[in-house]
């Protein structure tokens, strides 16, 4: 993940737009924020790329055996 975050940010140097979509698929989940506590880089990065530019989305999605659907955004706390 740190290496995605990293290239989306050279996107965003090189001048294009990026985003990352988080996919969630927990019910009841109120919001979504790194685990600092068991990959601390990754959430540091994360901030960082929020912070270049790069969009964070994450999506509640409900799953079947033959479908995943978004049925709506989840909360972002960086």
């Amino acid at each position: 993940g740190v290496k995605h975050l990293r290239e989306l940010m050279g996107a965003i140097d090189a001048g294009y737009e990026a985003q990352v979509v988080f996919i969630v698929q927990m019910d009841g989940a109120s919001h979504f924020e790194p685990n600092d506590q068991t990959h601390p880089e990754f959430g540091k990065v994360l901030r960082e790329a929020a912070q270049k530019g790069v969009s964070v989305t994450a999506l509640y999605c409900k799953i079947t055996p033959d479908s995943i659907e978004a049925v709506g955004e989840v909360e972002i706390r960086l």
